[in-house]
């Protein structure tokens, strides 16, 4: 193998050293592909930063108007990431507006993605709140405002990356406490055991 070969097979891939290749539009029909070949669990979120949710919709609703499934069959789960988890310069809501207003923008906004039908409201079978916020009173207000969506726009509420100090409160004094728990499951936290069993 040349020289000249070998420093052209160790370049790192991309669009501007390879003009040639072409991304393939596969990779933009997957949602629609999985739910063709069985998928009934969407994971989506308000997060242009790692999430187009507009386009995933844009499966769902394919694959609804085709007839391959109905929107009840589906089971869509909406985590709304805290201003942290965003690009600043591409949220959905206002990251210097109140915490009602930002939550309210968001849920709305997502919901506005949803619409797969003009019959149909649409809805978030499950939402999680993506991180506790601050402080526990933050975390109350965010999930007692969530909680005027049940069961219409929201039909259950969840946390994640929580501790169990956060998780019992919320359960002692939210409106409505939370029926999901989605955590990472690792070893730095000694998998949790101690909120795993509260949620037992």
């Amino acid at each position: 193998m040349s020289s000249e070969s070998k420093t052209t097979l160790l370049m790192p891939y991309s669009p501007k050293s390879h003009p040639e290749v072409k991304i393939p539009k596969l990779i933009y029909g997957l949602v629609y592909d999985a739910i063709k070949s069985g998928f009934r669990g969407i994971d989506t979120a308000a997060q242009p930063r790692h999430y187009q949710e507009d386009l995933v919709c844009q499966g769902i609703k394919k694959a609804i108007n085709e007839g391959i499934v109905t929107r009840k069959e589906l089971h869509i789960k909406h985590p709304p990431p805290s201003p942290s988890g965003q690009d600043l310069d591409n949220m959905p809501y206002d990251a210097s507006a109140p915490l009602a207003t930002q939550i309210t923008d968001s849920i709305n906004s997502s919901l506005k993605n949803f619409t797969f039908s003009s019959g149909e409201e649409p809805y978030i079978d499950t939402l999680i709140l993506h991180s506790p916020l601050k402080t526990l009173e933050l975390n109350y207000e965010a999930f007692n405002l969530l909680a005027s969506y049940v069961p219409t726009k929201i039909r259950s509420l969840g946390i994640s990356n929580t501790d169990l100090k956060t998780l019992t409160a919320m359960h002692e004094k939210a409106s409505i406490p939370p029926c999901i728990v989605q955590n990472r499951f690792y070893p730095a936290t000694g998998y949790d055991v101690p909120l795993r069993d509260f949620c037992l």
